[in-house]
């Protein structure tokens, strides 16, 4: 009798596995470890690969883990399957792997491999379940869970199969083949210039060593790709300028296409603190040192939309979507309209930014740089490697002042970095900066100090040293003057180079000094043009203890400021 009572339940249990409305609607009868026991927890669907896996018993949540059916999954994966009712276990051939379960066993064997599983597999209702973890942890499967539809998905890692080239009317096409694909993303990076495609999830022949296809593309030097992990693979496109692309999906294969813009006159640079455009032969500015807009602007919070407008003549970029997708920006839309004689760049942000504009009369163009302003506890240092771009600085010896100058800063901004002090560097590549625009970007930063590093020159070979230089004065709101600055970084550099001492000096004219609104002064780090100062600046240990100097200095400044 007691018998035909459990065999009764078990029936009834089973019974109510027919449906997913029949799972939704009513609690579940479960038989394991020896009981019928009744389930009125969430009752999930399962999907592989974005495909419903069907089962007589359902997903299901025991001790805060996701329990699955080991068929039913394994044989949507096409793997093969053999239960062993005298030993309780479960064989699996999938992919090369021999894989084993046993009812009630916390551990699994992979290839003959034990390992640990976050639940024991558990017989239910006759079929075995396991934490759907397992599949994420041991075979490197995604796996995720959506408690808002109750459902756990489980997604195979693509294989990309290969990389293929050839040119495309007037560009280029790349294409991808895949056995399958689910995500991908699609980065433009400058400096050099690329675009980028990140496949998770996905593997590829080039595991851990990069494979280079060298093509005779029309915009694309090279096609690089590398499985760079477990899971994940990057394909990189390397182009010539900064051209447009599309994408084409198809099944098991992702097209880009790259063709000539059709904006123009327009250049992006996203390495680095310095992210922003150029637009040459523009001048929506009047001037550089007192500049008036000649453009307007508009924030749109609620699309997250920055539009600038300004008429025609003052800047020639033609029509087009110039694409991104880097983490700042989505895209930036250009819109000529030779009706209303204006043009319309609509710049679609991933956060919001402050847009500092500004003409540059002495190079023919306006630069436009993308500033997220600094709040008033953060303590930001602004690093301005002197000169740079088309201002080679001092010349000696073959050797130029911005070279220098920008070794000695990029040091100083990793030593800093390494010491959690937020910095920003006004240029950390070989470009040019003109100085009210170094000075308008430290102001918008609302940075605590400024700090330009140079070096210098004179006829006389014989004179030599360090001196640091400042304007005179106090900034309201300030403990810490501009001169007492120039102190500590002359008394640091002095400490660690042993060079001959030149004085703090006053210089009230000076761009970078008299234009920046927080304390700041410039340090002329050694003398090129003397024998002792320039073997010494040609070391690379001497241009490290400089920088380490000038750590120490910013590291006492911040000390003091209030």
């Amino acid at each position: 009798m007691l018998k035909r009572k459990v065999a009764f339940l078990l029936a009834l249990a089973i019974s109510v596995f027919m449906t997913a409305d029949a799972f939704a609607q009513r609690a579940l009868l479960l038989s394991y470890d020896g009981k019928v026991q009744t389930y009125k927890g969430s009752v999930l669907t399962l999907k592989l690969n974005g495909e419903t896996v069907s089962s007589d018993v359902p997903p299901i949540i025991m001790s805060d883990r996701t329990l699955v059916p080991v068929r039913a999954l394994f044989e949507k994966l096409g793997a093969e399957v053999r239960w062993d009712a005298r030993s309780q276990k479960m064989h699996i051939k999938f992919e090369g792997a021999d894989i084993e379960f046993k009812a009630n066993d916390i551990n699994a064997k992979v290839n003959g491999k034990a390992v640990k599983m976050d639940l024991s597999a558990k017989k239910i209702n006759n079929r075995l379940m396991i934490p759907v973890t397992f599949m994420g942890k041991q075979l490197g499967m995604r796996v995720n869970f959506n408690s808002k539809d109750s459902i756990v998905t489980v997604d195979q890692n693509s294989n990309l199969k290969g990389v293929e080239h050839s040119k495309y009317g007037g560009g280029d096409r790349v294409l991808l083949n895949f056995d399958r694909y689910r995500d991908y993303t699609v980065i433009r990076i400058t400096d050099p210039d690329r675009i980028v495609v990140d496949l998770p999830y996905t593997c590829s022949e080039a595991k851990d060593k990069e494979k280079k296809l060298d093509v005779d593309g029309t915009l694309v030097e090279s096609v690089r790709y590398i499985q760079y992990d477990k899971t994940n693979t990057r394909v990189v496109i390397d182009t010539i300028g900064q051209p447009q692309y599309s994408i084409e999906e198809k099944k098991g294969q992702l097209a880009l296409l790259v063709e000539s813009p059709t904006y123009k006159n327009l250049i992006y640079s996203n390495y680095g603190d310095r992210v922003g455009f150029v637009l040459k032969g523009a001048n929506l500015t009047n001037d550089d040192e007192n500049p008036k807009k000649l453009y307007t602007e508009k924030y749109d919070p609620g699309t997250g939309r920055y539009v600038l407008t300004f008429p025609n003549n003052l800047a020639d970029l033609g029509n087009g979507v110039f694409k991104i997708n880097d983490g700042l920006l989505n895209t930036v839309a250009i819109s000529r309209d030779n009706k209303s004689g204006k043009t319309t760049m609509t710049f679609n942000q991933k956060d919001k930014f402050f847009y500092e504009i500004l003409s540059r009369p002495e190079v023919n163009d306006t630069a436009i740089t993308l500033l997220k302003p600094a709040s008033k506890t953060e303590r930001l240092v602004v690093i301005d490697a002197g000169h740079g771009g088309r201002e080679p600085g001092a010349i000696y010896k073959g050797m130029y002042e911005k070279d220098i100058n920008l070794d000695i800063a990029v040091k100083l901004n990793s030593l800093l970095k390494s010491k959690k002090i937020k910095t920003y560097m006004i240029r950390d590549d070989d470009r040019y900066v003109s100085l009210y625009e170094r000075a308008r970007i430290a102001n918008d930063l609302n940075a605590k100090l400024f700090l330009s590093i140079h070096n210098n020159a004179i006829d006389d070979p014989d004179y030599g040293g360090t001196m640091t230089l400042y304007r005179p004065g106090s900034l309201k709101g300030y403990s810490l003057t501009a001169k007492r600055f120039a102190e500590i970084i002359q008394n640091a550099l002095l400490s660690k180079l042993k060079t001959t001492d030149r004085k703090t000096i006053e210089r009230p004219n000076l761009v970078v000094l008299k234009r920046t609104n927080m304390t700041a002064s410039l340090a002329e780090i050694a003398f090129m043009t003397n024998k002792n100062d320039m073997a010494n600046l040609q070391t690379d240990s001497f241009r490290q203890k400089a920088a380490a100097a000038l750590c120490d200095a910013v590291i006492q400044a911040l000390k003091e400021v209030n």
